[in-house]
């Protein structure tokens, strides 16, 4: 019974074992699977990290630019002459966000009319103000420190003219504000009569209709509406020219002066009384010479002097060769009296002239000793016998004979 009793227990615990023994295989089967189970997402996620990263990388992400409406276009004005934005006379909105640096626009203004055109950009941004002429050439431009600009000029000529808005500070974007304002130009001060450079009238206000001068001193006057005038020169290449303005101290007038393609090449600006420029020049055609007025009006004096190096050469080499010249003059005169001072004397014979002038200068005298002789004792009062009175004629007709 002891032993039935033993095999017994030896029996369930074998089977208890086996059982154990699966149920543990179970549950780490179980774990194993929930293991699996809990990482395949994790891990599919990270594939997905990776994959994003490598596309993001290889696509870089592209900002769309703002949406313009510029002038109540629906879209951007124009960036150059050729598809400039068309207005008119008024008060427009625009912006320059990134990427856009230019606006163009054109408006058709009559003739005779006095021209005011304002930009006030957002703060923080610098937008500059230029206008051009309808043939696109620059007449003036606003460029200050901000997108504060103000452009006010005489239109003399109808026709599109281009109004230009650029951004001079690229890292700078906003909006902006235009106005374009004309009016009829008239006089107020008639007692100061427009008669500049002795044209008979106003200077020209425009690039193209500049007066024409030449070097000289001309006088001028700024009035009214009339704040620029417009003179062209003829130079060559290595012409020396100096421009000087001079005017009262109560006026601010400015001087520039433009290559014959429009573009500055210099300027005087801080003057109280006066301004001026010297610049040498490297292209051969017609200069153009602007005085601008900033504040007040009245008249003012221009002088314009031109100089070309090649003439200071001339006269410089002219100098030189005068110089050579006459040292060599005066070289070859010593050396002619010095040789003439060495060399030994000759004896020199004298030919039949010289001896029968010799002659006559020796006899002459002789002639007039006896006369006087002969005189000298008569006049003494000494007498003489006939036989020395023959005598001596005999003796004088003795020499006459000779």
């Amino acid at each position: 019974m002891h032993y039935l009793n033993t095999n017994k227990k030896n029996y369930f615990l074998k089977v208890g074992f086996i059982f154990m023994s699966e149920t543990l295989m179970r549950k780490q089967l179980k774990l194993t699977l929930l293991l699996i189970l809990i990482f395949i997402p994790v891990f599919l996620s990270e594939v997905q990290i990776n994959a994003t990263k490598f596309d993001t990388r290889m696509n870089p992400i592209i900002y769309l630019p703002e949406e313009q409406n510029d002038a109540n276009t629906g879209e951007d004005a124009g960036d150059n002459f050729d598809n400039a934005t068309i207005i008119g006379i008024g008060s427009f909105t625009g912006s320059l966000p990134e990427g856009d640096t230019d606006d163009f626009y054109t408006v058709y203004i009559i003739i005779n009319r006095h021209a005011v055109i304002t930009l006030e950009g957002d703060n923080g941004t610098d937008f500059d103000l230029h206008l051009y002429t309808p043939e696109r050439n620059p007449i003036i431009s606003s460029t200050n420190n901000d997108s504060s600009e103000y452009i006010e000029l005489d239109i003399l000529s109808y026709g599109y003219w281009f109004v230009r808005i650029e951004k001079y500070n690229l890292t700078s974007h906003g909006n902006y504000s235009l106005i374009i304002q004309t009016s009829a130009i008239t006089s107020t001060n008639p007692t100061l009569i427009q008669n500049d450079a002795n044209s008979g009238g106003d200077a020209g206000n425009t690039f193209n209709s500049a007066t024409e001068i030449i070097r000289g001193q001309y006088f001028g006057v700024l009035i009214d509406f009339d704040y620029f005038d417009f003179y062209k020169i003829q130079l060559v290449s290595g012409d020396i020219i100096t421009i000087r303005l001079t005017f009262e101290e109560s006026l601010n007038f400015d001087l520039f002066f433009y290559n014959p393609q429009a573009f500055r090449l210099s300027s005087s600006t801080q003057g109280i009384t006066s301004e001026e420029i010297d610049f040498t020049v490297a292209d051969t055609g017609h200069f153009r010479i602007l005085v601008s007025r900033l504040t007040g009006q009245g008249s003012y004096q221009l002088l314009v002097q031109i100089s070309h190096p090649s003439e200071l050469d001339f006269n410089w080499k002219a100098l030189v060769a005068f110089g050579v010249v006459l040292v060599v003059i005066i070289a070859s005169f010593l050396t002619a009296r010095f040789i003439r001072r060495r060399q030994p004397s000759t004896p020199q014979t004298k030919t039949l002239k010289e001896f029968d002038k010799v002659e006559k200068k020796v006899k002459r005298p002789k002639e007039p000793e006896i006369i006087d002789c002969d005189n000298a004792l008569s006049n003494c009062g000494t007498e003489l016998s006939d036989e020395e009175k023959n005598v001596i004629d005999k003796i004088l007709s003795s020499y006459s004979k000779r």
